[in-house]
């Protein structure tokens, strides 16, 4: 398989990094990734992961480490070559959330940590990742792809587990040529995912949202 002019059977384990979030490497290694993707990288041994959770993480993003909530003049100026402001904080909820300074400052940590990341990891050619939810993803991709580091998204859909999505901010990529098996089993879902949705099953309603009311308390807490 190859994705950006990059033959994913070639890379080794210094090369590739997969990103996690909190449900931990087990849990995206299963869900997300998938035996069926991560099998196209046949070469590495480790599958390194980087993450905003300690747990799992090879590379942990660490913004409590970062010694400086500000920039300097030539950092800032770069800064402002590849973001605003305004625009992270608008397409994260987390940073929505809190005030326009404190928001700044863990803008601010954010790209000191990934441009002395990126400058540090010279042999580091792709990410795996899902799609960009919040602005430590979102900081990771620009600054990334400032450094010729490519990023390959993977993400659910209506159609998964057999189906994934592979965009990081829902742009297509042609990654491949379905067979016609492939397109007839596609409209065969869609045509009984549509059925299904017509006479739900009260089960199924109570399960869903006994889900999304512990969801919401979790997150809650």
């Amino acid at each position: 398989m190859i994705f950006e002019g990059i033959q994913l059977n070639q890379l080794n384990d210094e090369e590739v990094l997969f990103f996690i979030r909190i449900r931990g490497k087990e849990s995206y290694f299963k869900n997300v990734y998938t035996n069926a993707f991560l099998e196209k990288f046949e070469k590495l041994k480790q599958f390194r992961c980087i993450s905003e959770y300690k747990k799992d993480s090879d590379v942990h993003i660490d913004l409590n480490k970062i010694e400086r909530d500000y920039l300097f003049a030539e950092e800032y100026s770069d800064f402002n070559n590849l973001f605003k402001i305004e625009e992270i904080i608008a397409r994260c909820r987390a940073l929505r959330n809190i005030s326009f300074i404190d928001a700044k400052k863990l803008i601010f940590r954010a790209y000191l940590f990934f441009i002395r990341f990126y400058e540090k990891e010279k042999k580091l050619k792709m990410v795996a990742i899902g799609a960009v939810d919040n602005y430590i993803m979102d900081m990771m991709v620009t600054i990334g792809k400032k450094y010729n580091i490519s990023f390959i998204g993977v993400t659910d859909s209506f159609l998964s587990p057999e189906y994934k999505l592979c965009t990081i901010r829902g742009e297509s990529n042609n990654i491949g040529i379905c067979t016609e098996e492939e397109i007839n089993n596609f409209v065969d879902k869609i045509k009984k995912s549509i059925e299904n949705s017509k006479s739900p099953k009260l089960s199924r309603i109570i399960k869903n949202n006994l889900y999304y009311f512990s969801s919401f308390i979790y997150r809650y807490i």
